[in-house]
């Protein structure tokens, strides 16, 4: 008789299971691991659900959820028209909504908007105030077609490579652009990748194709000058 295999079925008769032919006989055959079997399929802890995506959205009327727009130094002053473009950036890393803020101060730049890890959008500027966050738009085929710091509205969210922007954050700025669509009626989202030679192909990419839809194609309206 194995002492641990007799202790295991009498707490497996303790805990309700049966050992109906062979019992508490300090043998564990194949009765004993049947009924073991059964204990833990009742008492496994349940597996944990896929976490949800959470499409956060602001309070009615407005874009953002937190404003935080005290924080920033650099104004510019508005912008003379409607906006023509979204840019969306993501290489500031991992600095928070404040540290993105205070980053972008010191190099007497800045952005409308940012967006945490937590898929929060935060006002960080004057909505319709000019920021320094475009560059020059040097890259085909935007170069030479009007967009600049002075029409186009930014966001930075909180990533450093494209493949570290979470499925909420993408979902996120997809209904932000919906809302913002009804402000500005068919503005146009990019990646900042997309217009500029100096900054990684990817960058706001897979947000801008996202927010676009596959079936997105370069109007010529869009490349006017």
């Amino acid at each position: 008789m194995n002492v641990a295999d007799r202790t295991v079925q009498l707490l497996l008769l303790a805990a309700g299971e049966t050992l109906p032919v062979y019992g508490a006989d300090g043998q564990a055959g194949t009765e004993t691991r049947s009924a073991l079997a059964r204990f833990e399929a009742k008492h496994a802890p349940p597996k944990p659900a896929a976490p949800a995506i959470i499409i956060r959205r602001a309070a009615q009327g407005r874009l953002h959820d937190v404003d935080i727009s005290h924080l920033a130094t650099v104004r510019l002053g508005r912008m003379k028209g409607a906006p023509k473009a979204m840019l969306w950036h993501h290489t500031a890393g991992h600095l928070g909504p404040e540290g993105t803020i205070r980053v972008l101060n010191g190099r007497g730049l800045g952005v409308q908007y940012v967006m945490g890890r937590d898929a929060r959008m935060y006002l960080t500027n004057p909505e319709l105030f000019t920021c320094w966050h475009a560059g020059n738009v040097d890259k085909a085929p935007w170069k030479g077609r009007g967009l600049s710091n002075g029409n186009m509205l930014g966001c930075e969210v909180d990533a450093k490579l494209p493949e570290d922007v979470t499925d909420a954050q993408v979902a996120r700025a997809v209904a932000f652009a919906v809302e913002l669509e009804k402000n500005f009626p068919g503005i146009l989202h990019l990646g900042h990748g997309e217009t500029s030679l100096r900054k990684m192909p990817a960058e706001g990419l897979r947000i801008a194709q996202a927010i676009r839809g596959p079936d997105f194609r370069i109007k010529p309206e869009l490349l006017a000058t």
